[in-house]
C-alpha cells in the first residue's frame, strides 16, 4: 500500500525488484510522486532489502561512494532516471496501453537493459562455468544494473497479464498467485480498504441489503 515512508519501511510488494524500485517513487494519489531514495546509500538499503547483492559487495559499493561522491551522485541520478523509464514501459502492460507507450521511452528501456547485461560475465568456479557481474568494472552502477537486470529479467520470464496496477493505490505488482487474479498489492492493507469501501457504499445506497 503506497504511504510515503523512508527507503528502510518500503513495503516490497512489487514481486521484482524493478517493480519495487518503481514503487519507491509513487504515492497513492495518481500521478503523484514521491522520493524515497535521496542518496546513493538509500538505493543500497534497497538492494539489501531485496537481496539482489552479497553483503560483501554492498559494503564495497558503500565504501566506493565515500571515495567517489560525485560518481555516486551520478548513480544517484542514474537510478532515478532508471525508474522513470521502467514506470512508462511496466506501467503500460499493467495498463493494456502498450500502444500508447511512448517510442523513446521504449527504446532508452532496450539500450539501457542491454547496456546492463554487457557487465555480466561467465566465471570459473572448480568445475563449472557462474554468470556473475563483472564488479570492478561495473563499479557504482552496479547498483543501477541490478534494477535493469531485473526489468529484463521480469519482461521476458513474466507473463504480461501477471503484471498489474494495484486497485487500491497506484503500486505496480507480478501477480504470482495461484488463480492469478489478485487486484491489489497487500490484500491486508489496499484489499481490506477497498472491500471495506464496497461494503459501505452498499449499506448507504438505496436498495442496500439493509435497507427494508
Amino acid at each position: 500500500m503506497a504511504i510515503a515512508t523512508t527507503i528502510q519501511e518500503l513495503e516490497l510488494q512489487g514481486g521484482a525488484a524493478c517493480l519495487d524500485l518503481v514503487n519507491s517513487g509513487i504515492e497513492t494519489l495518481p500521478e503523484v510522486t514521491v522520493e524515497r531514495l535521496h542518496t546513493y546509500e538509500d538505493i543500497l538499503v534497497l538492494i539489501h532489502r531485496l537481496g539482489l547483492l552479497p553483503r560483501t559487495t554492498i559494503t564495497r559499493l558503500r565504501r566506493l561512494a565515500a571515495e567517489n561522491p560525485v560518481q555516486a551522485r551520478t548513480a544517484l541520478k542514474d537510478i532515478h532516471a532508471a525508474r522513470k523509464v521502467m514506470h512508462a514501459v511496466f506501467g503500460a502492460i499493467a495498463t493494456n496501453s502498450v500502444r500508447s507507450l511512448d517510442a523513446a521511452m521504449l527504446e532508452k528501456f532496450n539500450n539501457q537493459t542491454h547496456h546492463a547485461s554487457g557487465f555480466r560475465v561467465f566465471v570459473r568456479d572448480k568445475d563449472v562455468l557462474l554468470n556473475r557481474w563483472d564488479e570492478n568494472r561495473a563499479g557504482l552502477q552496479l547498483a543501477v544494473y541490478v534494477f535493469w537486470q531485473s526489468a529484463r529479467d521480469t519482461l521476458t520470464e513474466v507473463d504480461p497479464a501477471y503484471i498489474r496496477k494495484c486497485a487500491g493505490c497506484e503500486w505496480l505488482f507480478a501477480d504470482s498467485s495461484k488463480s492469478h487474479r489478485r487486484k491489489w498489492c497487500n490484500m491486508q492493507s489496499c484489499g481490506s480498504v477497498q472491500k471495506s469501501k464496497r461494503y459501505y457504499r452498499k449499506k448507504t445506497t438505496p436498495g442496500g441489503s439493509d435497507l427494508r
